[in-house]
Order: C-alpha cells, then sequence, then structure tokens
C-alpha cells in the first residue's frame, strides 16, 4: 500500500477538516492520489494517434487549477482528475477544450460541479470516462451528455438523476460500463436500465453473493 498521502496528512497536523487543495503541497497529493485510482482499460484508447498536447497550453492550465497527466508513456492521451476540489470554476471547465483532442479521462467526482457546467463537458468530443461521483448533478445536467459520442464509462454513484435520465443511457452508443449506486433512480427504472442496454455493464451496487453450505453451519459450545 502507498503510504504517501497518509505521510503528507500527517505533516499537516492529521487536519480532518482540510481539503486536499488546501494543503501546502496539495498539488502534489493530487497527483498520487490521481495516480492510485483504476487506470483505464485499453479499450476505451481512441486506435488512432494523438498528437502531444502544446506545453505551453499544459502551463496554463496548470496555473489555474488543471493538471492534466499522461495516461500512459505510450501514447498522448491526457486524464484530469478534480477530485479534492470542491468549487469548479467556469473558466476551468471552459478551458479544458485546449486540449479536447488528447482529453479522454476526466474525473468531476466530489465536486459542486452544476448542471450548466455540463454544457461545456458535453462538447468534449473526445472523452471517454468521466466520472460524476457524490456530486449534486440531475436529469437536466445528464441530458447534456447524450453528445458524448465516444464515452465508454459513465459514473453517477451517490447522484440526483432519477428514472428520467433513462433515454440519455439509450443514446450513448458506445457505453460499455455504466455505475448507478445510490443514484435516485427507482428499482423500476433500474431493471429497465439493465433489460434496454444488454452490451452494457450495470453496477447498482446491490450484490446478492451466492450462499455457500458453510453459511448454514451452526456452531455449538460443548459443555464442560
Amino acid at each position: 500500500m502507498d503510504k504517501r498521502p497518509a505521510v503528507n496528512w500527517i505533516e499537516e497536523q492529521a487536519d480532518f477538516d482540510k481539503s486536499v487543495a488546501d494543503f501546502r503541497n496539495g498539488e502534489k497529493i493530487t497527483a498520487i492520489i490521481a495516480s492510485l485510482q483504476e487506470p483505464p482499460e485499453e479499450f476505451w484508447l481512441p486506435t488512432e494517434s494523438a498528437t502531444p498536447a502544446n506545453e505551453n497550453t499544459i502551463q496554463r492550465l496548470k496555473e489555474i487549477g488543471i493538471n492534466p497527466m499522461l495516461l500512459a508513456t505510450e501514447n498522448n492521451y491526457l486524464m484530469v482528475t478534480f477530485t479534492g476540489r470542491q468549487n469548479i470554476t467556469d473558466e476551468q471547465i471552459d478551458r479544458l477544450h485546449e486540449i479536447e483532442e488528447q482529453l479522454v479521462w476526466l474525473n468531476l467526482s466530489h465536486t459542486r460541479i452544476t448542471d450548466q457546467q455540463l454544457d461545456a463537458v458535453s462538447k468534449l468530443s473526445n472523452l471517454r470516462v468521466l466520472y460524476l461521483n457524490n456530486t449534486d448533478i440531475t436529469d437536466a445536467g445528464l441530458s447534456k451528455l447524450s453528445a458524448l459520442a465516444e464515452l465508454r464509462l459513465l459514473s453517477l454513484v451517490d447522484t440526483r438523476v432519477t428514472d428520467a435520465s433513462i433515454p440519455v443511457f439509450e443514446q450513448l452508443k458506445k457505453l460499455n460500463k455504466l455505475f448507478l449506486y445510490q443514484a435516485d433512480l427507482t428499482d423500476e427504472g433500474t431493471t429497465r436500465v439493465i433489460e434496454s442496454n444488454k452490451e452494457v455493464r450495470i453496477d447498482t451496487g446491490n450484490y446478492n453473493p451466492e450462499k455457500l453450505p458453510t453459511d448454514t453451519i451452526i456452531y455449538k459450545k460443548v459443555s464442560s
């Protein structure tokens, strides 16, 4: 297990009220956390090559709190994570278009991203992976994402998305994996999503492990 985030937290007096962005070395910690996240599967990457992002552009993005990182050393595709930053400005979202060709992985989880800001996100034409976990995104915002024709993974854990968004899932023709745990879909809506998207791996968090014979063994204390 990588202990670097914990060490940095201890160095900051183990403050539970601080976000990553408030730490003196917050950028370093953010990079470490991002490196520990689930790496994208190979089939999510475009088959065609991308030109490298302009170094001056990358530097300008870093100056406003965006830290694009390469997905792998052998390609020029980028990932951006805002996890740990509660407030995202309109400028930050709009400026992502400067790396639109290379940006295929975006994490907006645990932020105050708004439905309105998803207008700009919907124009990131090469986006393959999008995390919106633990945000206040609603059906109004999600409806805009139907324009993401290349999207392979969409994670909506603990959001306000309801059955009204089911048509959006059906419009994402290349969607391969969908996370809906603790979203506001009804049981009937969840069933409809599963039945109408047979090719999509859907994770609702409602796991029912198979019962094993050992689960019914009763142990009795032997009296002395």
